[in-house]
């Protein structure tokens, strides 16, 4: 397993795969994005909190309620984005508390 290890970081220095660039995490930010797109994942409480959301959007233009989606969608999207960074650090993390404690 070393070996491979050794062979993986050595490619990933000479040749890494190019990610988003612009992105402060690019690698997070492509596991955020794929998970986040083939996950579909819903509770009871999310579909309740949509249908709250549309039935107040109704009593809004057009425009309005398309500006107040937009930024909801958005809203969302952010704290879905820092939980799953978050996740995976924490995952990190515990992976090298468990090294240190020589497991």
């Amino acid at each position: 397993m070393q070996t491979y290890l050794k062979q993986l970081i050595a490619q990933m220095e000479t040749d890494p795969i190019l990610v988003c660039e612009n992105q402060k995490y690019p690698t997070l930010d492509v596991f955020y994005y794929h998970y986040a797109e083939y996950q579909g994942i819903q509770s009871d409480l999310a579909r309740q909190l949509n249908r709250k959301i549309s039935d107040l959007l109704d009593n809004l233009s057009f425009d309005d309620g398309e500006q107040v989606s937009c930024l909801i969608g958005e809203l969302a999207a952010e704290h879905e984005r820092t939980a799953f960074v978050a996740g995976l650090r924490l995952g990190a993390q515990f992976v090298l508390e468990l090294r240190k404690e020589g497991m």
